[in-house]
């Protein structure tokens, strides 16, 4: 690694950490001031100290995961040092945990609920979808963590084949078996691939579901959020074939998250 190359590290995690201390602030210090002139009834300050609980989460998530890369494991002189991949994943997971129940606390207070439950009455037929569908968005977004903390988008720079097969020979490499799962970094892009497939068809799915009768503001959520699932999918495979190029990987992630948001 290049002395450039360090700054342009070092500069990205220091954003990142600047960022998240300055998200902390944007909602500790209003809530503070918010609870004290006695503005928030007891169902909100359970949120609050729900939320306020979980914005550390994150940041205490990432510092175990960073530490995880200066432990002395890397010994010899071909070994690059990397992240845990489970922790990557968990410091993700609970920053998208947080940022879910943000979103939905958000919406609870911009919509109120008795209105609202009378118009989701007419989608409940995509009810249970809709669910399913964001639950591979999720588990897509995890598989991607594990995806980054192995290298995995470096092994293989094909699609829709990995390399001259649909299946590679060394999926199951290690042993016991089950290792390969989170460990062999041709397995885990593998998964990313057919969990990041079934997530679109079931995004697909859902939006010709929600085309048969839905209310108006159901159909413009799922519609706002469909053709960015597609957009994700281009970047990502633009991604695999440039050889995980950060700058493709960073707006498919950026994609990533819109539509997570907007359509689920």
């Amino acid at each position: 690694m290049t002395v450039e190359e360090f700054k342009f590290i070092y500069l990205m995690e220091y954003i990142h950490r600047m960022w998240g201390r300055a998200i902390g602030g944007f909602f500790l210090v209003p809530a503070a001031y918010f609870w004290k002139k006695g503005y928030f009834c007891p169902k909100t300050k359970n949120s609050v100290l729900l939320l306020g609980t979980l914005i550390g989460l994150p940041g205490l998530m990432g510092w175990y995961m960073v530490k995880s890369g200066l432990e002395n494991r890397f010994e010899d002189q071909n070994d690059v040092p990397r992240v845990s991949q489970y922790r990557l994943a968990s410091h993700l997971a609970a920053a998208f945990v947080l940022y879910a129940l943000s979103l939905s606390q958000a919406m609870s207070k911009l919509f109120p609920s008795e209105p609202f439950v009378v118009k989701a009455k007419k989608a409940f037929n995509i009810k249970g979808l809709s669910h399913m569908t964001k639950g591979m968005v999720f588990l897509t977004a995890i598989s991607g963590a594990f995806v980054a903390g192995l290298d995995a988008g470096l092994v293989y720079n094909s699609l829709p084949k990995m390399g001259d097969s649909w299946i590679p020979d060394d999926m199951w490499q290690f042993k016991p078996i089950q290792r390969n799962i989170t460990q062999n970094p041709t397995t885990v892009q593998f998964n990313h691939r057919i969990v990041g497939i079934t997530t679109v068809s079931l995004a697909t799915a859902l939006w010709q579901a929600n085309k048969l009768g839905n209310q108006r503001c159901v159909r413009h959520g799922v519609d706002t959020s469909y053709p960015g699932r597609y957009d994700t999918i281009e970047l990502r495979a633009s991604t695999f074939s440039d050889g995980s190029s950060v700058w493709l990987a960073g707006p498919s992630a950026l994609r990533f998250s819109y539509h997570t948001r907007s359509g689920s």
